[in-house]
């Protein structure tokens, strides 16, 4: 028997002796960002357009799910503010005798939300195709279609590590700026906006604030300049 992890999807196995209406599986969805555990994700299996079943994971992110038998199945998992990763579960070609001794499914998965400018095109795709192999008398994921996705989601979730804690970085620098401008320390919070452009350029929130302050220095300019004159 394997014990296949693939790309923070992570499969173990769990031993059952009854019948059953196709495999059961269960897991938990955390985010990977944080590692927090996810509640309310949509866990759903489809087969084409037709959704075949569907739950919610709980606040500790845990689910548990069937996929029927005798099918072609996608299991996605899906949230508002979410990128959907999906896993391909093939059924078909099970004798009904090796359904008793078959394996039920522990899926734990990260998701993670959505960041401008990461090529995320891997995961139009499944992330692992799980099937029937006979002569193990086990259902797992498919190595072979595992190897040709894995540099590019090990790449991917690089990147998302990247951008999130470049947001980290941008959000407490944003703020603490945003104090300096608030208390009107405007040579101060100049200085931190544009700091902040270093993390994130072209920012639009940024050059908003440093337009404001450039026409606050500005008429406080104009009107020294007029004291003088006068």
């Amino acid at each position: 028997m394997r014990n296949t992890v693939i790309f923070l999807l992570f499969v173990l196995f769990q031993f059952t002796g009854t019948a059953q209406e196709g495999i059961s599986v269960t897991g938990v969805v955390s985010a990977l960002e944080t590692l927090q555990k996810l509640e309310n994700v949509n866990v759903t299996v489809k087969q084409g357009n037709a959704i075949i079943g569907q739950t919610v994971t709980l606040k500790n992110g845990k689910y548990s799910i069937t996929v029927p038998y005798d099918g072609d199945y996608i299991i996605e998992y899906s949230a508002t503010g979410i990128v959907s990763k999906k896993v391909a579960f093939d059924t078909r070609n099970i004798p009904v005798d090796d359904r008793k001794k078959l394996n039920n499914m522990l899926i734990e998965i990260s998701i993670f939300s959505k960041y401008d400018g990461i090529d995320m095109s891997v995961l139009n795709g499944p992330l692992g195709k799980a099937k029937y192999f006979p002569e193990e008398l086990v259902f797992d994921f498919d190595p072979n279609f595992s190897n040709t996705v894995r540099t590019r989601l090990d790449k991917l979730n690089a990147d998302v590590i990247k951008a999130y804690e470049r947001n980290e970085r941008y959000k407490i620098a944003f703020d603490g700026a945003e104090k300096h401008l608030a208390d009107k320390q405007y040579a101060t919070a100049k200085a931190e906006f544009e700091n902040v452009l270093k993390i994130k350029p072209n920012d639009a929130a940024t050059q908003q604030k440093l337009s404001e302050i450039a026409a606050i220095l500005n008429k406080a300019a104009a009107e020294e300049a007029k004291l003088k004159a006068e």
